[in-house]
């Protein structure tokens, strides 16, 4: 399976998507490593296609929970970028150590507290239906 990892846009902290890759490579994914500036960015990455699962990294550093209706709107958006076959989303981040019941207003297939869960998460949302 291809898994696009990425840090969420406007996210300048970029070493958790650095370990997710890694993470997820050595458990056997085929693994893109992207930086988006933007949302827009983001999405023209996922129209490209060939992808199955996003994973999308917050701060492992700081909780950043100002920024989760920006996180939310990068979840929707590159879920909608993949048109009749979205791939499913996994978000990651320290906010969702910090702040679990942050997690659900993002809508994510998926949602890990630490990049050592990653191919977990990836896997139960490759799983998941819909």
């Amino acid at each position: 399976r291809m898994v696009m990892v990425a840090p969420m846009p406007g996210e300048p902290h970029a070493l958790g998507s650095a370990m997710a890759a890694e993470l997820l490579w050595q458990a056997g994914f085929r693994v893109r490593c992207e930086f988006p500036a933007d949302d827009a960015a983001l999405e023209r990455l996922v129209r490209a296609g060939g992808i199955d699962a996003i994973v999308l990294s917050s701060s492992g550093v700081f909780v950043r929970s100002h920024r989760l209706e920006t996180m939310a709107a990068s979840v929707r958006r590159a879920r909608r970028a993949g048109g009749e076959r979205p791939a499913a989303v996994v978000v990651e981040g320290r906010v969702f150590r910090d702040a679990p019941s942050a997690a659900p207003r993002l809508r994510a297939d998926a949602v890990c507290a630490s990049v050592a869960e990653i191919a977990g998460a990836v896997l139960a949302a490759l799983r998941a239906p819909g």
